[in-house]
């Protein structure tokens, strides 16, 4: 049985709550049905209401290119989502800065108020929730399996109503049911790198004691159980995320919670007034525990430790209006001042003065090229109209795109930066004391050039010889030389008329093709056919379509598709198993089997001989070598990423790149923008002034 991955166990901990509720001294629940819950309570009348429009109000005004499909916070994946949902909702745990300047990292509480690692002292919990001991007796386990979590005093929703260790096992019993067919579950299912039909036997079959257990102590404490063991760290980390939603808000399994204002209450430091016509209106929460209210009724918040040696102001803006407009018209929008903040396009950043609060950074986003390797299916869709498309089963062929690609120039229409690896710039590993992009690792720098190199080009290469996103040395005439090779196989084989023009649909998404995906497809077609001319192809066209995604790929119907794939920009070594785990990711590629490739290397001591998949779910949490360092698994990261590039089957093109404009009437306190974490976003945003009323700006 496969394990569950260490960053995600605190909230796969927290997901057993449905089936391993309980009391102490209570065996596990015996029913799934959730119990009835009150409805919303009116704000206590025991305490006057905090006023949290007294004082100057400041408002921040965003444009964005669209609002949250949903705004329950259980449905946030991408990082943009998660930072938007943390706005509203509160999380356990965060992860705060020591230094803005110097982007460090620290481990910050939220709601909690402690997380301690009591496993010795529960060391029955081991038995009773059945944890995977790896054949060790319970009686010997001191650390990794059992965690306490103690809620802060006096933490309240947005209406007044106490949070209580409840209210976390009811949202992750939310969280973990599957009719819900939630974006955040079902990624928290496949991070957790758990067996096919995990969650369905965790809600439905709770006589299995689930995988893993959460249960209230008291009013104050949950104890969570893991179901293999893991570090303080890692399980702090898992309770970073965003998932708490109300039961009386709820309406029952099933509905949208957070479709609508009225159909949610929030934890966070905002809760959300209004969202209609593509506009959405965020007011201060009065019962946010990080507020103090001063004598004249103003409250403000400050970070709970010194940053940079200083108490640092927060969440300053006392609304937040969010408005959904093109690009062209948030431009329109910031340069007439009715605009805090946009997200500009690289022409238009290209544009502004040096001295402009513009803020760039690399984003957790792989753009990449499938293929489907498929004979069977390659011949069916060729008989389908496109021709020739059983070029892509040859390896050389498929490796000649690959080197003639034009990245910089695929990556320029998509507002990104070119792309080698299979993980992205934003990733980073040694996340508990200085983070390290991945990609800037010597393993990962490496790999890239065994991959690109020439073994004689590979000696004496610079760290940075591959950050420009072209391969030194990888010319057209290298990449000619595979379309040369690959024209001499496939003739040879009888599988190619030479000559003929060769036409392949790429499946580019459900809806209409974004004309920056053509645009980048159209600069990858002008550089291959530069590179094959001579070689004996006729023209090679490869054309976007809408209607299906590149998921179609692995179901036969498409031989090319374009991926968007999203990373946790914390944890590098998961990212990997997107690509590899069949079992819990919907296969983007066909006709290649990650379960059957084999890799060999020298490793903790030994040489070990595992597949892909294997190598990958062995890095993270529960697995062989989850405990090692992170400097310890990266050359085995490295060589996973290495045989996935090798396989051809998918091809890295760019990697999303993040924009921030500031108006000269706000400013950030942070001199570096930070993707995974969110420093320097809306809870850093500084105003130069406070709003003047209407009547007041009238008579000014």
């Amino acid at each position: 049985m496969k394990r569950l991955h260490a960053a995600a166990l605190i909230l796969a901990a927290l997901i057993a709550l449905s089936a391993c509720s309980r009391t102490p001294g209570e065996g596990p629940s015996a029913s799934f049905e959730p119990t009835a819950v009150p409805t919303a309570s009116p704000a206590p009348t025991d305490a006057p209401v905090p006023d949290a429009d007294a004082g100057p109000r400041y408002t921040l005004r965003v444009m964005a290119d669209a609002l949250p499909e949903s705004w329950d916070p259980q449905q946030a994946v991408s990082q943009e989502e998660i930072r938007m949902a943390s706005l509203y909702t509160g999380s356990l745990m965060r992860m705060g800065s020591d230094s803005l300047e110097n982007g460090g990292l620290r481990f910050e509480y939220e709601l909690a108020e402690s997380v301690r690692d009591v496993t010795e002292s529960h060391r029955g919990d081991l038995i009773l929730y059945g944890t995977s001991l790896g054949g060790r007796r319970a009686s010997g386990m001191d650390s990794g399996f059992v965690f306490e979590i103690r809620l802060r005093r006096g933490i309240k929703w947005a209406n007044g109503d106490p949070i209580t260790p409840d209210d976390f096992i009811y949202s992750m019993r939310a969280f973990s049911d599957p009719d819900r067919q939630k974006a955040g579950a079902n990624a928290f299912a496949a991070l957790a790198a758990a067996p096919a039909g995990f969650r369905e036997r965790l809600v439905r079959d709770p006589e299995s004691r689930g995988l893993l257990g959460l249960y209230k102590a008291d009013e104050r404490t949950l104890i969570c159980v893991t179901e293999g063991q893991v570090s303080l760290d890692e399980f702090r980390l898992a309770l970073c995320r965003p998932v708490l939603v109300h039961p009386a808000m709820q309406m029952g399994l099933g509905t949208v919670y957070g479709s609508a204002p009225d159909y949610m209450l929030c934890s966070g430091p905002y809760k959300l007034e209004t969202a209609e016509d593509g506009t959405a209106h965020l007011t201060r929460s009065p019962y946010w525990r990080g507020w103090t209210q001063y004598e004249d009724g103003s409250m403000m918040a400050y970070t709970d430790s010194p940053v940079d040696g200083l108490f640092v102001q927060r969440f300053m803006a006392t609304d937040i209006v969010i408005e959904t407009a093109g690009r062209e018209s948030a431009k329109q929008s910031f340069l007439s001042g009715e605009a805090d903040v946009i997200c500009p396009d690289a022409a238009f950043a290209a544009e502004l003065p040096p001295t402009a609060e513009l803020y760039a950074e690399a984003e957790p986003t792989v753009y990449s090229l499938v293929f489907n390797t498929d004979p069977e299916a390659l011949a069916q869709i060729e008989a389908a109209g496109d021709r020739g498309a059983s070029v892509l089963l040859n390896a050389n062929f498929r490796k000649g795109i690959s080197l003639a690609a034009d990245r910089e120039a695929a990556a320029a229409e998509l507002d990104g930066a070119a792309l080698l690896g299979l993980i992205p710039d934003a990733c980073v590993y040694s996340v508990f004391s200085n983070p390290v992009p991945y990609r800037r690792s010597e393993p990962a720098a490496r790999a890239l050039r065994s991959v690109y190199l020439t073994a004689a080009e590979q000696n004496g290469m610079e760290d940075d010889a591959l950050d420009a996103g072209t391969p030194t040395g990888a010319s057209s005439a290298a990449a000619a030389a595979c379309f040369a090779q690959a024209f001499a196989e496939l003739t040879e084989a009888g599988s190619y008329n030479g000559g003929d023009g060769i036409f392949i649909r790429v499946a580019c998404g459900g809806g209409r093709v974004p004309k920056s995906v053509s645009k980048a497809v159209d600069a990858i077609n002008r550089s291959i056919n530069a590179a094959a001319e001579g070689a004996g192809f006729g023209r090679i066209t490869l054309e976007c379509v809408g209607g299906a995604d590149a998921f179609a790929v692995a179901r036969g119907e498409y031989a090319m598709g374009w991926s968007v794939t999203r990373f946790d920009a914390l944890h590098p070594f998961e990212g990997l198993l997107s690509y590899v785990d069949r079992a819990l990711y919907p296969a983007q590629t066909a006709g290649f089997d990650p379960q059957a490739a084999k890799l060999e290397m020298a490793y903790a001591g030994a040489v070990r001989v595992m597949n892909l998949t294997e190598w990958a779910e062995s890095l993270t949490g529960g697995g062989e070598f989850a405990f090692y360092p992170d400097s310890a698994k990266l050359p085995a990261a490295a060589a996973v990423e290495r045989e996935l590039l090798l396989s051809y089957c998918r091809i890295p093109v760019a990697q999303g790149v993040g924009r921030t404009l500031l108006s000269d009437r706000v400013t950030c306190i942070k001199r570096s923008s930070d993707p995974f974490t969110g420093r320097g976003g809306a809870e850093f945003i500084a105003f130069n002034a406070a709003d003047v009323p209407p009547d007041e700006a009238a008579e000014e």
